[in-house]
């Protein structure tokens, strides 16, 4: 599993090229996350949570939330893992499992931020 620490250009440079940024995760983390991308200019495609209770709804503003099965294309996806750290190894297990490929951690941005 590949996991990539990207900054802000990265991931300005990959969403010119189509990739959409995806928060797996539509909990408490899941928000921090998107607000943090969201300070440096850089929106977040959609969330994604196996939650029946967050699935069809919108997060923040709009921003959906779907199952990982309806994401199509996943190779065209940047995946941000956003879950409380005791179980980031769980979730990115199952992202994986899920199909996703691409892997990136906020702390390529938060070294931008906290500067």
């Amino acid at each position: 599993m590949n996991v990539i620490f990207a900054d802000t250009a990265c991931l300005d440079r990959a969403k010119k090229e189509g990739k959409r940024i995806l928060l797996y995760g539509a909990g408490i983390s899941g928000r921090i996350v998107y607000r943090i991308l969201k300070t440096v200019g850089i929106s977040a495609d959609i969330f994604v949570d196996n939650s029946c209770s967050k699935i069809g709804t919108y997060i923040i503003n709009d921003v959906l939330c779907v199952k990982p099965t309806e994401i199509e294309d996943k190779d065209n996806c940047i995946v941000y893992i956003c879950v409380a750290w005791e179980k980031t190894d769980a979730l990115y297990k199952q992202a994986y499992d899920d199909g996703f490929r691409i892997f990136c951690h906020i702390r390529g941005i938060l070294d931008e931020v906290l500067r």
